[in-house]
This record gives C-alpha cells, sequence and structure tokens, in this order.
C-alpha cells in the first residue's frame, strides 16, 4: 500500500468495489500503454484486497451477533426451564 492511501481515511467495501470496477473497465476497453495498465492493474489488486478485508470484518462481525444471540437465547431458555421446575 503507498503512503499516501497509508494516510488517508480507510475506503468503504463499497469505494474499494466501484474502485476495482472502473480499474477492470479501463483495462478491458482502453488502449493503454504498458506502465498504466501495469499501475491499473496494481491499483486494482489493492481494491480487491481491500474488498476481501471489509468481508472479512464484516463476516467477523455478523459471527460475532450470532453467538451473542445464542448465548442469550440458551441463558433464557435455562432461565425459562428453571422457573418451571
Amino acid at each position: 500500500m503507498n503512503e499516501k492511501m497509508r494516510k488517508t481515511k480507510p475506503l468503504s467495501y463499497e469505494t474499494a468495489m466501484r474502485n476495482l470496477e472502473d480499474m477492470v473497465h479501463r483495462l478491458e476497453n482502453e488502449q493503454l500503454p504498458l506502465e498504466d495498465a501495469l499501475q491499473s492493474f496494481e491499483k486494482g489488486i489493492e481494491m480487491l484486497r481491500i474488498c476481501y478485508q471489509r468481508l472479512e470484518q464484516a463476516q467477523t462481525r455478523v459471527e460475532v451477533l450470532l453467538e451473542t444471540v445464542e448465548k442469550e437465547r440458551s441463558i433464557r431458555k435455562e432461565i425459562v426451564h428453571n422457573e418451571q421446575t
């Protein structure tokens, strides 16, 4: 990751995906000099990594939330069971 990207606010999944789509479009539809094509490809890979990272973060958050809900459900079940006995 370049120095400029480290100092700025992290990109959202949506922004990174939009940037990736733009780069793919450039690579597919424009006659780019080799160096420009390589730079676009590198930036595309960077955007892809950000997308994967954001998706992993979201998955972790969902898993934590589901675990919390399951624990709460288990506790309620135990309370109801104890009240009935």
